[in-house]
Order: C-alpha cells, then structure tokens, then sequence
C-alpha cells in the first residue's frame, strides 16, 4: 500500500496513471535491498511494520478483510492483494469499496456489461492459464486490471478489460 502511495507521490498530483516500471521500482526501493556481494536480499526489520500502521490506522481492518477473503474460492486473489486493494478503495469511497469488492468476491448479482464482472472472468481465465504454465502475473498487472475495472465502476463507463495487459501504465483508483 505505501509502494502503491509513494509511486502516485513519484508520478505527481496531477497524474492519472502510474508507469508500470515506477510502482515496481517504488516496490523494490521501499520493501527490500540487495546486499550486493551476497545477493541476498535483506527485509526491513518489523518496526517498519509500526510505522505503516501509525501511517495508515485502517491497515488492520484491511488485513482482517483479506484474511477472510483469502480463503474463499476460487481464490481471485492472493490475501496481500484483497487488503490492498481494501485499503485503496477505502481511501477513495468506503461504500462503493465493499460493494465492489464483494460483489467480486461472489459474483452475484452482476450484468454482462459490469466491469466487477469482466475484472472476475479476466483474473479467474489468468489464474486457470497460470496453473496450466505456471506463469506467474505480476502484482502490478492485478493492480493495473483492478484500478482500471474499480474506475470504470465508480464513473459507470464500459471498458474492455482484455485490452489491458502487462506493462500499460496503471491507472490511479479514483
């Protein structure tokens, strides 16, 4: 979440997306560095943890949200993602947050044309390619596809998920 905040802070105020490369390089600057003799990759210690949670207070309610979501099948997201994606959308609008994300959760209750939808086709047909040759997806092409459904959503216009793919810039939820 803070990567995802301090690559928006990078782009500026005035952006609407996020160059893919720049929330991966926000990423690795802020989660972890490489110890460039052993290249071995040394984790910040567990206060920084702390001071996430003093920076952003809803980042628990985030976490029980995804604990819960994380075991519900089939599993659309990894538990990290659905707290993420929690607690952005939060930020954004608390209300149109749980409708969206429960609603792709279940998917219940949702019109053919519903982004909410395609965004629950496009990441159930990724994870069955996944399993078929354990290609990984990004976390950053599932933030660019859930950024941009979230949008679509939240401004009731169409989009075409199947146009997004990986390395587009990532939309900024708004």
């Amino acid at each position: 979440m803070a990567r995802y905040y301090q690559a928006i802070e990078h782009a500026g105020q005035a952006a609407k997306t996020i160059p893919y490369s720049s929330q991966t390089q926000a990423a690795n600057k802020t989660l972890k560095t490489a110890h460039a003799l052993r290249r071995t990759v040394v984790k910040k210690p567990l206060s920084h943890i702390m001071d996430l949670l003093a920076q952003y207070p809803l980042a628990r309610e985030s976490a029980q949200f995804a604990k819960a979501r994380g075991r519900s099948k089939p599993q659309l997201l990894t538990p990290v993602q659905w707290g993420i994606l929690h607690a952005i959308y939060n930020d954004v609008d608390e209300t149109s947050a749980t409708t969206f994300l429960e609603s792709l959760n279940t998917g219940e209750n949702l019109s053919r044309q519903s982004p909410i939808l395609q965004l629950r086709e496009r990441l159930l047909s990724l994870r069955t390619d996944m399993s078929r040759n354990a290609t990984a997806v990004g976390p950053q092409f599932v933030l660019a596809l859930c950024n941009a459904a979230w949008n679509a959503y939240r401004t009731d216009k169409p989009i075409n998920l199947k146009k997004v793919s990986a390395g587009d810039p990532i939309q900024i939820a708004k």
